[in-house]
């Protein structure tokens, strides 16, 4: 249970030959309910000092572990690091398997991504949630909307500001582990706002 953040920093997008040329620095986020995991991949690229991504290699600067620590509230506004993917799969009446992903004005936006978090929960803590969380969207324009292949699999996901209305150690796992689906190929990272 864990997921990632894009790549952060000062880009130039080549359309015509597909890559993305970063200058300087490149800032990348990752976390995990499992604290040993975030301890362990530290300590892997600090020892390393480098690594090769898709062939450019990679000099590691500093790795920086920073606890969640926010005030308990009811509602928190959240800008998404990474991509928010919620869908369902279902067959059609020909015995096709389709994917639905749900956009966020869509009006069960809110209660697919309740569902995956209970999911994410009890596959976690072996219990089922005591409180309802809810997501809306806040500042969410169809510029947000990111379509991704994975694996000849196209996923449609969405970027923005968000609410979640949850208590403050559900949201710590949200922060954790991702909101929405597919956090481990890089969706659902956010960042709290103050």
């Amino acid at each position: 249970m864990f997921t990632f953040s894009r790549l952060y920093g000062t880009y130039h997008i080549h359309r015509h030959e597909k890559k993305i040329e970063f200058f300087d620095q490149v800032t990348w986020y990752v976390s995990s309910v499992v604290d040993s995991l975030i301890v362990d991949l530290g300590r892997s690229y600090m020892l390393q000092g480098q690594f090769t991504l898709y062939g450019q290699p990679i000099h590691i600067e500093e790795t920086i572990v920073k606890a969640l620590d926010i005030t308990a509230k009811r509602a928190y506004p959240i800008r998404m690091l990474s991509p928010l993917t919620i869908y369902s799969t279902y067959e059609n009446r020909y015995g096709d398997k389709r994917t639905h992903f749900f956009s966020p004005s869509d009006l069960v936006f809110s209660d697919m991504v309740e569902k995956n978090f209970c999911n994410k929960f009890e596959a976690y803590f072996q219990a089922q949630p005591t409180e309802r969380v809810t997501i809306k969207p806040i500042k969410v324009t169809e510029k947000d909307k990111v379509i991704t292949a994975f694996k000849g699999f196209r996923i449609n996901a969405w970027n923005g500001i968000y609410e979640i209305q949850a208590p403050s150690a559900y949201l710590k796992f949200m922060y954790d582990v991702g909101v929405g689906a597919k956090n481990s190929q890089g969706f659902g990272m956010f960042e709290i706002m103050e």
